[in-house]
């Protein structure tokens, strides 16, 4: 569909140029909200009105009688005040479409690379559900780029010398009096182990603040990479990210390249971003006032910050050491490939396909032959929209360097917990939080729910639904069917909300077999699978593995009017996955893929119910049926691939 769409919209553009000697970037073709208004409509009309100064309608009549329609068209009408609306021709459309597949035009992808960031949480616990949001927004992101046809790359920054791993190795050793012998012997679920630590650290503080002067100890120890703090904060940081990698593989989530804070400090990257920000006019010295001594962030001429009245950012403090937003720019310089300066590389991590995680490192002399990975031609970041400031000095500073290189901030609102999903976990409102819609969050406090606890529940709730449904099926076959519909519920969850919404995470919404959920949507293609299986059998087709060819295929096999109208409406919508992919990616908004997976899931079981197959007599309208069953599970199967929902056997 977008073949067409980029197709007609370049016409009309050499048209408009030709007319009028204007020149357009964009027509604004948009779907009409009706099928009997046409397939496409285009508004280009009222936006040439004032620089044309004639009517949107003069103006509309005038492109459509020197317009040449393109071979899959029908007709073109002038309509209301000036809107120009296209026809399809539904044969030649449809058997395009039928004979393409699940397939996506590349071509403005080509040689582009897009390194997209995710995950990057502090290495000092196990992860809670708020975190799994952004791990599943960036690798559902990250899915789409490949899909599109960029060179994608994923990294997960972490930041082993920052204050958070810095109250946990006080917290192991200072407070609970742990050697590092000690703190080895707790194993792999250390993780788990930390969440503890890390709250009962921050009530220790509280009982007496003179304890967080520990805090300067551990940092400066961390930072220069030696000490007991160092030696202990480097292996809570491996083990707990280990974990993290284990459960995110469990969630199909991957990365290629973990970057170690501790690297982009030692391998002194801000020194060169410094230098290239001052040659560009960019960064000052204070000379007086609260930033007296700090080599500041010049903003005041941004667009970007023209509504704050004192947006300069301090990226030097005056005793010479440089702030958190410093040390992002420096490491977004070398990503983008500002930068000479490169670290090695080594294994860390090793997934169960064989695929490779590896690191940044100053002592190994192993580097990954044939791949770079910086170097960003789009640089996508998925951080919580409360980190935008800082962010969006990040982009200015890498605008200055080079304004050619895209640099976006996958903003997205937090996850807190439902009243309801507090109270299944046994956990107490403070009296300030009862009567709210939803309570916040604290890994402070310890609130919240853990990634693989959350995990764990939803399986058992999946598990329970499939005996119910299946009891027949042995015990095996329900936890593997199980473990997919948890995934599937899960990762469309945390994407089918708008990016900027705040979620009530509650687990009987996640977990619905009806609905707006993943389950739904795997369901549908399930029995997408079961049909054709059943074709076989009943021996309507060969082979249960058929690919349908629709060369020959006939629109007018369907003598039915209503159904010929819901069956265009459905093949319409269904091309559009390559379209609404496209804007996923530009307006970096993953629900619109999440809320067209759902539409087409509906309409597929509304059809299936409607128009049977097995009973047909026709042969030919029989087929033709079997045939848009068949290309519904391509599609979707695709589709569900960059969502990340893996499909049962049977549901």
């Amino acid at each position: 569909m977008l073949v067409y769409k980029s197709n007609l919209e370049s016409n009309l553009i050499k048209l408009i140029e030709k007319l009028y000697n204007i020149k357009i970037q964009r027509t604004s073709l948009e779907i009409p909200p009706a099928r009997s208004m046409g397939d496409l409509a285009c508004v280009i009309s009222f936006d040439l009105a004032k620089r044309l100064k004639k009517p949107p309608r003069k103006i509309a009549e005038e492109i459509v009688s020197n317009l040449e329609l393109p071979e899959y068209m029908e007709s073109v009408k002038v309509e209301g005040g000036g809107y120009i609306n296209f026809f399809f021709k539904k044969q030649i459309f449809l058997q395009s479409f039928f004979n393409s597949g699940f397939h996506f035009d590349n071509s403005s992808a080509k040689d582009k690379r897009v390194i997209v960031e995710h995950t990057s949480i502090n290495p000092n616990k196990t992860p809670h559900i708020g975190h799994i949001r952004n791990s599943v927004i960036g690798d559902t992101f990250a899915r789409l780029c490949k899909a599109l046809g960029y060179d994608t790359i994923v990294h997960n920054y972490i930041d082993n010398t920052g204050v958070q791993v810095a109250d946990v190795v006080i917290g192991l050793t200072t407070m609970r009096g742990m050697s590092l012998d000690q703190i080895r012997d707790v194993g792999d679920r250390l993780d788990r182990f930390c969440w503890d630590v890390y709250a009962d650290v921050s009530k220790w503080y509280e009982d007496d603040p003179n304890r967080k002067s520990k805090q300067t100890v551990a940092l400066k120890e961390m930072e220069e990479g030696h000490g007991t703090f160092a030696d202990i904060g480097e292996y809570v940081s491996s083990v707990v990210t280990r974990a993290l990698l284990n459960l995110m593989e469990k969630l199909g989530i991957k990365y290629d390249l973990i970057v170690w804070e501790r690297d982009v400090l030692a391998l002194d990257l801000w020194r060169d971003t410094f230098e290239q920000l001052k040659n560009k006019g960019k960064l000052f010295l204070a000379e007086d006032g609260e930033k007296l001594g700090c080599w500041v962030m010049d903003l005041k001429e941004s667009p970007a910050f023209s509504e704050m009245d004192d947006p300069d950012k301090i990226l030097v403090r005056s005793n010479g050491t440089i702030t958190y937003t410093a040390k992002d720019i420096a490491y977004h310089f070398w990503k983008c490939g500002l930068l000479e300066k490169d670290f090695q590389y080594q294994p860390f991590f090793e997934y169960k396909d064989g695929d490779i995680v590896w690191t940044t490192t100053l002592e190994h002399e192993k580097k990954k032959p044939f791949v770079k990975f910086n170097s960003a031609d789009i640089a996508i970041n998925v951080i919580d929209v409360r980190q935008s400031y800082p962010q969006k000095v990040v982009q200015e500073a890498v605008r200055t360097v080079n304004s050619d290189i895209m640099l976006q901030h996958f903003a997205y609102g937090m996850v807190a917990l439902s009243s309801a999903c507090m109270k299944e976990l046994g956990l107490e409102l403070e009296p300030e939080e009862k009567g709210k819609k939803y309570i916040e969050m604290s890994g402070r406090r310890g609130l919240g729910v853990k990634a693989d606890d959350l995990i764990d529940i939803l399986n058992q709730k999946a598990k329970k639904r499939i005996r119910q449904n299946l009891p027949d099926l042995g015990e095996n076959e329900i936890g593997e069917i199980a473990e997919e519909i948890t995934i599937g519920a899960l990762r469309y969850f945390l994407i089918k909300f708008n990016k900027n919404k705040v979620i009530a995470f509650d687990f009987d919404e996640a977990l619905s077999f009806e609905g707006d959920a993943g389950p739904y949507i795997q369901y549908s293609i399930v029995r997408s699978r079961s049909i054709i299986k059943k074709s076989f059998e009943a021996g309507i087709i060969a082979s249960a593995e058929l690919t349908f060819s629709f060369k020959e295929w006939d629109f007018t096999y369907i003598n039915d009017a209503e159904e010929a109208e819901l069956t265009w409406e459905f093949l319409f919508n269904l091309s559009r996955f390559d379209d609404i992919s496209r804007q996923a990616f530009d307006s970096l908004d993953l629900s619109l893929i999440a809320g067209w997976a759902y539409d087409m899931a509906q309409s597929f079981n509304s059809y299936y119910h409607k128009y049977s197959i097995l009973k047909e007599t026709d042969k030919n309208l029989q087929l033709l049926r079997l045939g848009i069953v068949e290309h519904y599970r391509n599609i979707m199967t695709g589709i569900t691939g960059i969502l990340g929902l893996p499909i049962p056997d049977k549901m």
